[in-house]
């Protein structure tokens, strides 16, 4: 990987109930295509001292955490970070073509380790991160784009190397497309669908005693939500919105919950994210009294559940 560009990025899962633990897996993945390090940063949590001055006397390291964020082209290769979203590795059916099924089933969070490269004038470097935990995943589906994810993690510990331990970049596969996109709410797909994002956010993190790094990492309340936003074309999730056909109900509990489906696909293996129980939280026409623009509509959906589902011809989870 040494020369091969401005960096590079590999990655393995570390042992399930082995927080930052050394990898067993070998298979080196990307994390999609296009993609940027937005975020590689460590942070000392200087404690200050003061000795009767206006100047610090001292500075004391405390508490060591490391941040990172990425994101970039969807492909699968991406997919198999969601092990490091919900916490767990994914449960398998089929016989082929074979579908992986995400759920946070566990408390304790599997970690995954990062070989982050970087090629400068005088030589190259790596940094391994390790401990790396996803509390925050989210992908979008635009009109004429690739879809795209970004995620944030937090990490316990790395180390520097000047020489790429993964020995070449790994391939990821092919980009997930927008045309490849489609959206159901309900028993519906909707149509002249502009875009949709989709977040889950795990609230994970780190479980700490008396050394600097953490020992351990953990999930906490999970919070998902999708938004798609598509040209308005008739008033039935304005309607969904009152909770009534003509005007906001009144009563509580009146807004139906329904089923909500966002599917993706690159030609060879298809992503849906099941969203369960999701209610229309807000929502928003767009670009009324615009002759010039299409009329849109954006609703937030705020589902209870979140399953992301891959169908592959891959008999192994990566």
């Amino acid at each position: 990987m040494t020369g091969a560009g401005a960096g590079d990025l590999a990655w393995l899962h570390e042992p399930v109930d082995d927080y930052g633990g050394s990898p067993t897996d070998t298979d080196y993945k990307g994390a999609g295509k296009d993609v940027t390090v937005d975020t590689l940063s460590i942070d000392n949590a200087l404690s200050r001292l003061n000795d009767f001055s206006a100047e610090a006397a001292q500075y004391v390291e405390t508490t060591f955490e490391g941040a990172l964020a990425i994101s970039g082209t969807l492909t699968t290769d991406t997919v198999w970070m969601l092990n490091h979203v919900y916490g767990s590795e994914p449960a398998q059916s089929g016989s082929g073509p074979y579908t992986y099924t995400w759920a946070p089933d566990t408390i304790r969070v599997q970690s995954a380790r990062f070989f982050i490269g970087l090629d400068y004038l005088n030589g190259f470097a790596e940094r391994a991160v390790k401990g790396v935990a996803f509390p925050e995943f989210e992908v979008s589906n635009n009109i004429g784009e690739t879809s795209t994810f970004s995620a944030t993690a937090f990490y316990r510990d790395e180390e520097l190397a000047t020489s790429a331990t993964p020995g070449s970049a790994p391939t990821p596969g092919d980009p997930y497309v927008f045309h490849g996109g489609s959206f159901s709410y309900g028993a519906d797909t909707l149509v002249k669908m502009q875009e949709a994002t989709l977040s889950i956010n795990t609230n994970a993190h780190a479980q700490r005693g008396w050394e600097r790094k953490a020992d351990d990492a953990v999930r906490g309340n999970i919070e998902y939500s999708v938004t798609p936003t598509k040209i308005v074309t008739e008033t039935d999730l304005l309607t969904d919105a009152y909770g009534n056909s003509t005007a906001p109900a009144t009563s509580p509990n009146s807004l139906t919950e329904k089923d909500v489906d966002l599917n993706l696909s690159n030609g060879d293996d298809d992503l849906t994210f099941a969203c369960s129980g999701a209610k229309i939280g807000s929502h928003d026409w767009e670009s009324i009294g615009n002759a010039g623009e299409d009329k849109t509509e954006a609703p937030e959906l705020t589902p209870t559940q979140i399953r992301p589902e891959l169908t592959t011809d891959e008999a192994e989870a990566r």
